[in-house]
C-alpha cells in the first residue's frame, strides 16, 4: 500500500471514529433528557424515525441508483465506442 492510500485509510478511520463518538455522546445526552422529561421521548422517536427514513432513502436511491446509473453510462460508452 502506498503512502497516499495509507494516509486516506488513516483519515477515513479517524473520521469514522469521530462520527461514532458524536453519535454515542448525542445518544447519551438524549437518553438523559428523556429520563428528566418523559414527554421528550415521543419527540425523540419521531425525529429518530425521520432520520432513519432519510438514511434508508439515501441507501436505496442515492447509493444504489448512483451505482446503477454509472453502470448504465459505462455500458452506453462501451456501445458507442464499438
Amino acid at each position: 500500500m502506498n503512502d497516499d492510500a495509507q494516509a486516506k485509510s488513516d483519515a477515513d478511520s479517524r473520521t469514522l471514529s469521530a462520527l461514532l463518538m458524536v453519535v454515542v455522546i448525542a445518544s447519551l445526552i438524549l437518553g438523559l433528557i428523556a429520563m428528566i422529561l418523559p414527554g421528550v421521548l415521543g419527540i425523540i422517536l419521531v425525529v429518530g424515525g425521520l432520520a432513519w427514513f432519510g438514511v434508508l432513502h439515501y441507501a436505496l436511491w442515492g447509493w444504489w441508483l448512483g451505482g446503477y446509473l454509472r453502470r448504465l453510462e459505462e455500458a452506453e460508452t462501451e456501445q458507442s465506442d464499438s
